[in-house]
């Protein structure tokens, strides 16, 4: 008699990670220094985050509210925004930052700015079948080391 019942992959199926993800983007306005949690539906095969404002600034991310919080320590990567040379006949200023096609496999991720707050955050994921509760909550406490 044959097994209905449908297996669910789990974090470490390697054929997950090797196809295409789905994509899944999400665009945060007025991001301030309070630190905001985005969390996919399913676990990343890779992401992009790109951030806009009319002044300079940076964003911290960072895969824990402390690590984003420098709680106890700086556990966040910071993506600074630089001007837009584009158009040179524009009256103001752009400033853009974008993080290169990042391979990594998470759940969610923490977001904040470095100190004003900015425009717009946005992020791009390519998301495999697993599903976001089969994979760890990432913590410091738990042992993974560099995520606050």
């Amino acid at each position: 008699m044959g097994l209905k019942q449908q297996i669910q992959p789990g974090v470490n199926f390697t054929p997950a990670y090797q196809m295409s993800g789905t994509p899944y983007c999400v665009t945060l306005t007025n991001v301030t220094s309070a630190a905001t949690r985005v969390t996919f539906p399913y676990v990343t095969r890779w992401l992009m985050i790109s951030a806009r404002d009319g002044a300079a600034g940076a964003v911290r991310i960072g895969f824990s509210a402390n690590g984003v919080n420098s709680n106890p320590d700086d556990n966040f990567f910071l993506l600074e925004l630089t001007a837009d040379m584009t158009d040179p006949t524009s009256a103001s200023t752009r400033f853009n930052a974008m993080t290169p096609r990042l391979e990594l496999r998470c759940k969610e991720i923490w977001v904040a700015t470095d100190n004003a707050t900015l425009n717009k955050v946005s992020i791009i994921a390519g998301l495999t079948g697993i599903n976001e509760g089969a994979f760890p909550t990432l913590s410091g406490s738990d042992g993974f080391e560099g995520i606050g």
